[in-house]
């Protein structure tokens, strides 16, 4: 989007409860810019139609499929990852983040995206043990490679967080799940273990 100040901003979209939701949105899109996914990665029904675009991003988005020969979903994506240009290209209107936190928390879930486990010196050991000497910047395969036995990080936002609720309402403050490290695999749970189980809330 064009550069435009605070106030700006709130005079264009004075609508509190949609500008909630457009950070909502955004910090989901952060999450999925931030993971780790393999070459054969392949983006599930659920996320590609828990996003809707605006004209303008429809606009980008057929434009990548035909002259660049991107793949229809993974236009789209891109598109709903650059949040928009002078223009939105993502539809808040019209894209539910409950529906789009599920299929993030789902793609984390299953292993689909990937995210470091960060704390502690699991991360530091396993990559001694692979690599002999330092490496400025790691392949995706090394990535991948590292990340394989490591217990499952998760970096993530609120909005991941509060799905498992579904925003019923509900007003109890939590701390971003990337403030903190955990080893759970329900990445929505409301517990922060900091260690290798995870009760179910």
């Amino acid at each position: 989007m064009a550069h435009r100040t605070a106030e700006q901003l709130k005079v264009e979209y004075p609508d509190a409860d949609w500008r909630e939701r457009f950070t909502q949105i955004c910090d989901l899109m952060e999450v999925l810019g931030d993971c780790t996914i393999s070459d054969k990665y392949a983006i599930s029904d659920a996320l590609n139609d828990a996003v809707a675009l605006t004209p303008a991003g429809v606009t980008v988005r057929d434009r990548l499929a035909r002259k660049e020969g991107v793949p229809v979903k993974e236009a789209k994506l891109m598109c709903a990852l650059s949040i928009g240009h002078a223009d939105l290209f993502i539809d808040v209107a019209k894209t539910d983040p409950t529906k789009l936190a599920e299929a993030v928390h789902r793609e984390i879930a299953d292993g689909r995206i990937i995210f470091p486990f960060i704390f502690g010196r699991d991360l530091y050991d396993q990559y001694a043990e692979i690599f002999d000497d330092e490496k400025d910047s790691l392949t995706n395969e090394e990535t991948l490679n590292l990340l394989e036995s490591l217990p499952r990080g998760a970096t993530s936002m609120q909005v991941v967080h509060s799905v498992q609720e579904g925003w019923r309402g509900s007003k109890r403050v939590r701390m971003p799940l990337r403030s903190r490290g955990t080893w759970c695999t329900n990445v929505t749970s409301s517990s922060w273990p900091l260690g290798p189980n995870c009760p179910q809330s």
